[in-house]
């Protein structure tokens, strides 16, 4: 929950996440837990600095192969870093190559996912649905 709340700070970082419709359907909780998930989301995809993107079953896992995170820093000196979280520990990518990859993943999952208010329209009706 602490960490949560760094999205709502002044000085927030930027959060961008492309979600596989997959997630939306997972039955893990049971239903109150569902929606709960689904009417948080769309409060977070309210905030001026999150941007939350669904990516449709008929294109689910074309830009990547599996989960990532890039990590992006407004400090110059700090490079970019992509994490990888693994059943047994977590990995992070820092060579140029890997990272610039992972980038062309992300540019590719963002423009084939729906807009932002395409994924708010989604998820209302995912809630709605639930």
């Amino acid at each position: 929950m602490r960490r949560q709340r760094v999205l709502h700070r002044k000085d927030a970082p930027t959060f961008w996440v492309v979600l596989d419709e997959a997630v939306l359907h997972r039955p893990v909780g049971g239903h109150a837990v569902r929606r709960g998930q689904l009417e948080h989301l769309l409060e977070l995809a309210a905030l001026p600095n999150v941007i939350i993107q669904l990516l449709p079953w008929d294109l689910s896992g074309y830009g990547a192969e599996h989960a990532f995170s890039m990590l992006r820093f407004a400090e110059a000196e700090l490079p970019d870093l992509v994490y990888l979280e693994e059943m047994t520990g977590a990995s992070y990518l820092d060579k140029r190559a890997d990272v610039e990859r992972y980038g062309r993943a992300m540019d590719r999952l963002t423009v084939d996912a729906l807009s932002p208010e395409q994924t708010k329209q989604a998820l209302s009706k995912v809630l709605a649905e639930a």
